[in-house]
């Protein structure tokens, strides 16, 4: 992916065993009309929950990722 221009990697500065990965901006313009589109994906699933308690899973399923880290 960095080869082809989607990803830069760098060193981590506090360990050097870890490299940190951002989207180059090529790879941005690339995204943002697939994020506009899953925003409107989850909108409409969540539409039959109503406003609160659709914001109260977010909260939840973002405390279960939080909970059990990137793996």
């Amino acid at each position: 992916m960095q080869d082809a221009g989607w990803v830069k990697r760098c060193d981590a500065a506090h360990d050097k065993q870890q490299s940190l990965v951002s989207l180059t901006a090529t790879s941005r313009r690339k995204v943002q009309p697939l994020l506009k589109q899953a925003k409107a994906h989850e909108a409409q699933v969540v539409s039959a929950l109503g406003a609160d308690p659709a914001h109260q899973l977010k909260l939840m399923l973002e405390s279960l990722i939080a909970a059990h880290g990137s793996t």
